[in-house]
């Protein structure tokens, strides 16, 4: 994954389930196809104080401070929708729910994360958001992909230690048609990119006709900070 275009100085963190494949391949299609320097790579999934201290361990702590750094955030009932989504054709469509040629790694994984597997694809979404964990709960199956784990809140992605915002700008999920201003604005970049939309899920607004009133208020409190930060409600 790719999270520092050095050539347009801006640094990306990705958080899960906000399009970020498709900010990713735009940005990166666009560096290489105009040669504008070094794209240094690093995990998927990194916070922006993730990757602050990774420019720092590549002497590059002052392009962090000079970059244009952002995200992407998402309306959290919609965003728990599309993970829903995300997982059950994952774990549908993979054999043994991984790639064939991944024999290796299944060999590692915990039988309890094929009982969670199968549990999990009997389930309806309402019934899926009741049983959803904090990652680390005795209660459930430990490995990193149980369907049944809690998608980490979108803030801790854009805050530093101290809980104050540690990127320059976002984009709204819900306001992706603004990309092409946001991009020559923000980026200073025109004319911009187009945005090449990867990975597409279900439309956004079928989410507000799968919840029912319990899982309205399970992912008010359980997101209720980037409830706070962002500004969401349901609707």
């Amino acid at each position: 994954m790719v999270p520092y275009f050095t050539g347009i100085k801006t640094i990306y963190s990705h958080i899960p389930k906000t399009a970020g494949e498709s900010v990713v391949e735009t940005l990166e299609t666009y560096s290489n196809e105009n040669n504008l320097g070094d794209i240094i790579t690093t995990r998927k999934h990194e916070t922006m104080l993730d990757l602050f201290y990774h420019t720092r361990q590549n002497e590059m702590g002052m392009e962090f401070k000079a970059a244009f750094k952002f995200s992407i955030i998402r309306n959290p009932w919609d965003r728990m929708h599309s993970w829903f989504h995300y997982n059950q054709n994952m774990w549908r469509t993979m054999p043994d729910g991984f790639p064939s040629d991944s024999t290796t790694f299944t060999d590692k994984v915990p039988p309890c994360e094929y009982e969670c597997r199968e549990r999990f694809l009997d389930m309806d979404f309402n019934s899926w958001i009741q049983n959803i964990t904090v990652y680390g709960d005795d209660r459930f199956c430990k490995s990193t992909i149980c369907p049944f784990h809690q998608i980490a809140p979108q803030y801790l992605f854009v805050v530093d230690n101290s809980g104050f915002f540690i990127i320059d700008d976002f984009l709204r999920f819900e306001s992706l048609n603004l990309w092409d201003d946001f991009v020559s604005e923000r980026m200073g970049i025109s004319p911009p990119p187009k945005l090449i939309f990867k990975n597409k899920g279900p439309s956004s607004a079928s989410y507000v006709e799968s919840y029912n009133e319990s899982s309205i208020d399970i992912i008010r409190n359980m997101y209720a900070m980037d409830i706070k930060f962002f500004g969401y409600d349901f609707k």
